[in-house]
């Protein structure tokens, strides 16, 4: 795991920490069903796009380095055991 994904997701985290502790406290507590949903969709789409640029640092670290035989990781091996 790159440092950039760790930066990446703390400061997501931490910003979404300050808005709740920002807001006031008889609102806090009062997501519909709905907001929460909104709210996961936007987590995981979060992690999602952090994940892609982990795995693109990687392959672009990998291509800079010259390293034509990479071993595959073991998410690689499950996907590909997964599509056969």
């Amino acid at each position: 795991m790159h440092l950039s994904l760790i930066l990446g997701a703390t400061a997501c985290f931490a910003l979404l920490a300050f808005k709740y502790m920002a807001a006031r406290p008889e609102n806090r507590n009062r997501a519909t069903s709905k907001q929460r949903l909104k709210t996961a969709r936007f987590l995981v789409a979060g992690l999602l796009a952090l994940l892609a640029i982990n795995y693109k640092l990687a392959q672009t670290g990998r291509d800079l380095d010259g390293d034509k035989s990479h071993k595959a990781s073991w998410w690689e091996e499950f996907v590909l055991s997964r599509s056969k």
